[in-house]
């Protein structure tokens, strides 16, 4: 195979896998109405006419449906609002992953939530919707953050039984927020990176759990193309 087929070939997988996770057909211009405020912890205003309620778990479910409307500025204003409102540390680590989607999905830029899922994880570990985004990020970076990537994928199917640690492979992932990733994507992510680390095996394990999952998504698809273009 020419060199220049497989650098095209790398370079696909990668843009496809981020498609995949950004749901975005391009990048789009990002307003700046908001872009200091973000900055802020809370961020909360009198002008964004997005109510403040005095639970957290209220903030989040308001966010949660602007999230799912596609409305992410009113996403982000009351995904910020929840941290402002004395939430406890699960509460706090789904707020800073839901402003780290919001922005993703309004820019098609992955690495745009990336400081936000950092939050997120360090507020709570658990947070399946921090550690995806992270990975997903960490994919445009070098290899330590590859091999740190995957063991944020891995800690999903993470099992303790005495002193033996297990990892599930058939792990489930379901959103906090509603995301709209699928399961069939988040490994696919883990195949992908299995892959760009050389663990071979492992990537066409997670290949063939995506495909059983969701065969029939050309993106999926076009990933496994992708990587037998590059070859094991």
């Amino acid at each position: 195979m020419s060199h220049s087929r497989k650098i095209f070939a790398a370079y696909a997988l990668v843009m496809i896998m981020m498609l995949l996770f950004t749901g975005a057909t391009g990048c789009v211009n990002k307003t700046d109405t908001t872009d200091d405020v973000l900055q802020q912890i809370g961020g909360v205003t009198d002008d964004d006419n997005v109510p403040t309620y005095n639970q957290p778990s209220q903030n989040i479910t308001q966010a949660m449906e602007y999230f799912a409307e596609k409305d992410y500025d009113r996403a982000i204003s009351a995904f910020q609002k929840t941290l402002v409102t004395n939430p406890n540390q699960e509460e706090m680590a789904i707020a800073y992953a839901g402003i780290g989607w919001s922005k993703v999905k309004k820019s098609g830029i992955i690495t745009d939530g990336k400081s936000d899922f950092q939050s997120g994880y360090a507020a709570r570990s658990s947070v399946k919707d921090s550690k995806v985004g992270l990975a997903a990020a960490y994919l445009l970076e070098d290899s330590a953050k590859i091999k740190e990537a995957i063991t944020l994928l891995e800690s999903i199917g993470l099992s303790s039984t005495g002193d033996t640690t297990l990892v599930d492979a058939n792990f489930r992932y379901v959103s906090e927020i509603g995301t709209g990733i699928s399961n069939a994507a988040v490994h696919s992510l883990l195949a992908t990176l299995y892959y760009y680390n050389n663990q071979d095996a492992l990537a066409k394990q997670q290949l063939a759990i995506a495909k059983q999952e969701d065969g029939e998504n050309s993106k999926i698809t076009s990933i496994e193309t992708a990587i037998m273009t590059l070859g094991y």
